[in-house]
């Protein structure tokens, strides 16, 4: 386990049933989170966070969460209810060596209980309300409604299987109003209001385990998503219908792990700020496709060496309206670590990569 990584396990942390996955990583030192509508939320592990992070890569079970096209990560597409959760691993601090160039201020990787590990039937229903007053106006409450329900069984001592589903509903957060503090101008703020989320969530997942204790799994799912998204053009509304499928099969056996994972994501948006030259708002339309591929080992030597190997190949196809001429890119890499242990309060982690990239003359 690297030096940098915080593991928060199932055992460590009470998660009350109205926590969501933010408040969740809340409880990691280091992590900086923003929320600043009810489906938009930022998560950086270096420096402050803004409005929209473009350098820390997600992952679950191993599959990136990551928007290759857009440059962040879209939490609420995380398809897991938060009783499944069996730990969450975080690296603090560049990991670029071995998870790419999305990983410059680090990685938050959920890892879920397998069907062995939560068998049975269990449901949750929840009912919330928040306090969105703004400028010590009148109390203004917001509602927040969620359910989820998880079914899992062994079949025999070789397979097994579990499914789950549920919903989140959750009212708009609030806005401020009136003049910018510190504005020189008298701006006021943008006359646009937070609108809330819903977000139905549906994934499955097959296991088959080996003689060997190797194991083999399959897991595929969607959800769906609307309301508010920030980005580095202004936000955008997300219409309802906007869904991310995907599919995932993996081999793990001993420090030899493969997987292969496609995501689809499908979605439309109208910018809340921008207008075309006949004052209509600009709408954006958008459907992606990412199906990669990637290979990694660990060995240890002498007792002091972590050695990590392994590479990727990843390609991306894209249908978007704002960028008609862009439909597609191609990308793979190598890369080794080797993490040092000097003494039991020293390591030192040397680690190179070679990345290409379609769109670029060179290796990088």
């Amino acid at each position: 386990t690297p030096s940098t990584m915080t593991v928060i396990t199932a055992p460590a942390i009470e998660l009350a049933p109205s926590q969501n996955f933010a408040e969740l990583l809340r409880s990691v030192p280091g992590l900086n989170i923003t929320q600043v509508s009810a489906r938009d939320i930022n998560v950086t592990s270096r420096s402050s966070t803004g409005t929209l992070a473009t350098g820390q890569l997600a992952l679950l079970d191993g599959r990136s969460l990551y928007q290759d096209f857009f440059g962040f990560v879209m939490w609420d597409f995380l398809p897991v209810n938060l009783n499944e959760i069996k730990q969450v691993e975080v690296i603090r601090g560049p990991a670029s060596a071995v998870w790419g160039a999305n990983a410059l201020y680090g990685v938050v990787n959920v890892i879920s209980k397998a069907p062995r590990e939560i068998q049975g039937t269990s449901v949750t229903v929840g009912l919330g309300n928040f306090d969105r007053s703004v400028n010590d106006a009148e109390a203004d409450n917001g509602m927040l409604v969620y359910f989820s329900g998880t079914h899992a069984q062994a079949l025999n001592d070789r397979w097994a299987f579990k499914i789950s589903g549920g919903g989140y509903s959750q009212d708009a957060l609030p806005r401020p109003t009136g003049t910018i503090p510190g504005s020189i101008t008298g701006m006021a703020y943008p006359p646009y209001t937070n609108n809330g989320t819903t977000q139905p969530k549906l994934d499955g997942r097959l296991d088959y385990d080996f003689v060997d204790g190797a194991k083999l799994s399959f897991s595929g799912g969607f959800a769906g998503t609307e309301g508010i998204m920030h980005s580095g053009i202004g936000p955008f509304d997300i219409d309802n219908g906007s869904t991310m499928g995907y599919g995932r099969v993996a081999y793990n056996r001993r420090g030899l792990r493969a997987a292969a994972f496609a995501n689809v994501l499908d979605g439309n948006a109208t910018n809340l700020l921008t207008r075309s030259p006949l004052g209509v708002p600009i709408g954006f339309d958008f459907e992606t496709r990412t199906m990669d591929f990637d290979i990694s080992n660990v060995q240890s030597f002498g007792g002091r060496h972590a050695v990590t190997y392994g590479g990727n190949l990843r390609y991306n196809s894209f249908d978007l309206s704002l960028a008609p001429a862009s439909d597609n890119r191609t990308e793979f890499g190598i890369y080794a670590q080797d993490e040092i242990f000097l003494s039991d309060h020293f390591r030192w982690v040397i680690g190179a990569r070679v990345d290409r990239f379609d769109y670029l003359d060179d290796f990088v």
